[in-house]
């Protein structure tokens, strides 16, 4: 809002979380702060990827984790990667969120388990400059609201990840994001 945009859709019928994922074989089942083994290494996309590195690091520490501290951290500049790096065996756990996961290869996701999920937040916004003409931005919320009536539409929400396709958004929903 302050850099001068405002939201006109969200992805729809889902909550905005960060999941925490390891592979199957884990012997990692929880977050217990007690019984979580030490020299843990935890892969993220970026350290300002919103659900996977901002919403799990917060959600750790309210668990009494400091990620800092208690993991060797590594960033891998994507989604994808990130999961790819836990599925590989690069890092033990990794941060991410539900679209990148399913997005995933079937054999990926099901060598894959979640051990948490962080409490949700106003789901992710697409926005756009205040400047942008109001017919311009009434099209891209029509266009986006209707991907899910089209089956090349619903073949680009599925490579995305999201099974839901987008809804429309406004700014009141995300006032207390970040706060």
């Amino acid at each position: 809002e302050k850099a001068g945009y405002h939201a006109v859709a969200k992805v729809a019928r889902e909550p905005f979380t960060g999941i925490l994922v390891v592979r199957r074989d884990s012997p990692l089942h929880s977050l217990n702060p007690a019984t979580l083994p030490k020299g843990l290494r935890i892969g993220f996309p970026d350290p300002n990827a919103y659900a996977a590195t901002v919403m799990t690091t917060q959600y750790m520490k309210k668990l009494g984790i400091d990620v800092h501290r208690e993991f060797s951290i590594k960033y891998f500049g994507s989604q994808n990667s990130a999961i790819m790096a836990v599925y590989a065996g690069l890092v033990d756990v990794a941060g991410t969120w539900w679209p990148s996961l399913r997005s995933m290869p079937p054999a990926v996701q099901k060598s894959l388990r979640v051990i948490a999920e962080t409490p949700p937040q106003p789901q992710m916004a697409i926005a756009v400059r205040s400047g942008m003409a109001p017919e311009r931005v009434r099209k891209l919320t029509r266009y986006l609201t209707s991907l899910t009536h089209s089956a090349s539409g619903r073949r680009i929400l599925q490579h995305l990840g999201f099974k839901h396709g987008f809804a429309a958004a406004d700014d009141n929903e995300y006032a207390k994001v970040g706060q």
